[in-house]
């Protein structure tokens, strides 16, 4: 006879063969290779069974009389003894099914009583390894392994016959009804240690310390907003914080090309300063911009008819077939786009003082001011501020190249990106490979960077110069 790979982890030296008779009055399939069977045997005692999927038949089920041959599991502190089914250890002998479906209903609520009645002792054993064996197993009712989740969670099981446990056996059980237990008093349902407590912890001291710097700012709300909302959080941020009129550029401003938008991929920032505030925005990014939504595509058009164009000029932005990019050589945005678009990769331009800050880049930032520096120079040199929301490796030239050119700027950092700027030292020569590390050393940079945190999920702080 062939043997499972179940059958043979259960096995030890002096384990022999075990044939019992009885009927099938449960069968719980947990997956192809894992199935279940409550067996009650000719003495009314109820054994479980465990087996391979594979070689248990699908037509083994509730009602029928079997022959069953198997070795038995050594118990452990989560389970009861089970009986381990050989292959092919199945052989139905009769098939005992009414053909009233109440009648076996009714034969499977009494099997389940008898169970409960029978388990009403934790002591209870039967012999079933034949009358010249000594050894006793435990019955499924005595050790069954799972415990009632009505039980634990409510307090009491609606089911008279339930076979569940009803008393934790176990750290995870015990825990899982204090908590049950915790939620009824109406205390929460937090246990000290756990896991949840700690998140809750965490929770609250990171409410409380957005509530510091709400009230510290003045002008954040009490909740963050969603994280595809930080591009709208971020336009408001930057009107209340530098003024329309410095981000357009006064009168008095030799910088007077409005806001350049760095890294900024679809242009929401861009279009939300141009189209709510009214501010000049000119996006650098290297991917050509998608098809607007219909939404952002009305309100184009209503600012064309704003501005006394028609609703009906041309297409936004570069044709996607050239991928030809929007000049920036004028000092403001044409009558049908608001905002102007400059398809290249920002490495970074300006005074050797930016190519020396970023040392082992100086190469590339010579290969692009060698191709680019014009469409480039004239947009960052005429903008009025630098901005840029979660630039990923355009974050280190944006900082430095604001500094070099005096700009004021506002970034918000996401990533780190610790091999690309292995340049990046602390103070005490510590290589930056954190987000606050990263944030620290920018600051340092330069005395009058300012760091707050914006109202929006994600990474959120922003580091500006004004």
């Amino acid at each position: 006879r062939g043997w499972s790979s179940r059958v043979l982890r259960a096995m030890r030296a002096d384990t022999a063969p075990v044939t019992l008779t009885g009927v099938v009055r449960k069968r719980r399939s947990l997956s192809r290779l894992l199935a279940f069977i409550d067996l009650e045997t000719d003495d009314t005692s109820t054994v479980a069974l465990v087996a391979d999927g594979w070689f248990l038949l699908k037509t083994i089920v509730a009602g029928l009389r079997v022959r069953v041959t198997g070795v038995w599991e050594t118990p452990c502190e989560t389970r009861g003894a089970r009986l381990a089914l050989v292959t092919d250890g199945v052989t139905v002998l009769e098939d005992v099914r009414s053909e009233n479906a109440w009648e076996n209903a009714s034969a499977s609520a009494a099997w389940r009583a008898r169970v409960r009645e029978t388990g009403a002792s934790a002591d209870t054993t039967v012999n079933l390894m034949g009358p010249d064996s000594f050894a006793e197993v435990p019955t499924v009712a005595a050790t069954y392994p799972t415990m009632c989740l009505s039980w634990s969670d409510f307090g009491r099981c609606p089911d008279p016959t339930c076979l569940r446990r009803h008393a934790a056996s176990s750290r995870w059980e015990t825990q899982r009804q204090k908590r049950a237990e915790a939620r009824r008093a109406g205390t929460g349902g937090c246990l000290s240690g756990n896991a949840h407590a700690r998140r809750t912890e965490r929770n609250e001291l990171e409410h409380e310390n957005k509530n510091v710097n709400s009230e510290a700012d003045g002008e954040h709300g009490a909740a963050d907003a969603a994280k595809s909302k930080h591009n709208l959080v971020f336009a408001k941020w930057l009107v209340d914080t530098f003024g329309v009129a410095k981000l357009k550029g006064g009168s008095n401003d030799t910088n007077r090309g409005g806001v350049v938008d760095i890294a900024g991929g679809r242009g929401l920032l861009s279009f939300e300063l141009a189209l709510t505030h009214g501010v000049p925005a000119t996006l650098i990014e290297p991917k050509p911009l998608p098809v607007l939504n219909k939404k952002l595509r009305k309100r184009i058009k209503k600012w064309r008819v704003g501005r006394g164009g028609s609703d009906k000029d041309g297409q936004v932005f570069q044709d996607s077939s050239d991928n030809a990019p929007h000049r920036c050589d004028d000092k403001s945005p044409d009558e049908t786009n608001p905002v102007r678009v400059i398809c290249a990769s920002f490495l970074g331009m300006g005074d050797g003082d930016a190519d020396d800050a970023n040392g082992e880049n100086g190469e590339k930032n010579e290969k692009q001011k060698s191709t680019e520096k014009t469409e480039l120079q004239i947009a960052i040199e005429s903008a009025a501020v630098l901005v840029a929301m979660h630039p990923d490796q355009a974050t280190d030239f944006f900082v430095t190249t604001a500094l070099a050119l005096k700009k004021p700027f506002a970034v918000v950092p996401c990533c780190v990106f610790v091999g690309l700027n292995e340049h990046r030292k602390l103070a005490d020569g510590t290589t930056v490979a954190t987000y606050d590390q990263m944030m620290d050393y920018y600051q340092s940079l330069h005395p009058e960077i300012q760091r707050e945190r914006l109202p929006f999920r994600g990474r959120r702080d922003v580091l500006f110069k004004l």
